[in-house]
C-alpha cells in the first residue's frame, strides 16, 4: 500500500507507478467546507424566509378595521 500526494511536485515524481489489473486506487475526497455549510443551513434559511414573509404579508391582507364613529 502506498499513499501518494499528487498535489505537490514531489508527489507527482513519486507517482511514477505501474498499475495492474486488480489494483485498488482510492482517492480521498476534497472537503468543501463552505459548500457543505451552505447545504446544511439552506433548509433553515428557507423556513425563516417563509415565516418572515407570512409575518409581513398577513397584516396587509387583513388590515385592522379602524371605524370612525362620526
Amino acid at each position: 500500500m502506498r499513499i501518494i500526494d499528487l498535489t505537490t511536485i514531489e508527489g507527482m515524481k513519486k507517482a511514477d507507478l505501474k498499475i495492474y489489473p486488480g489494483d485498488i486506487i482510492y482517492v480521498e475526497p476534497v472537503r468543501r467546507v463552505f459548500s457543505e455549510s451552505i447545504r446544511d443551513v439552506t433548509p433553515i434559511l428557507g423556513i425563516l424566509s417563509s415565516i418572515t414573509t407570512l409575518i409581513l404579508v398577513i397584516p396587509n391582507i387583513f388590515p385592522k378595521n379602524e371605524s370612525n364613529s362620526n
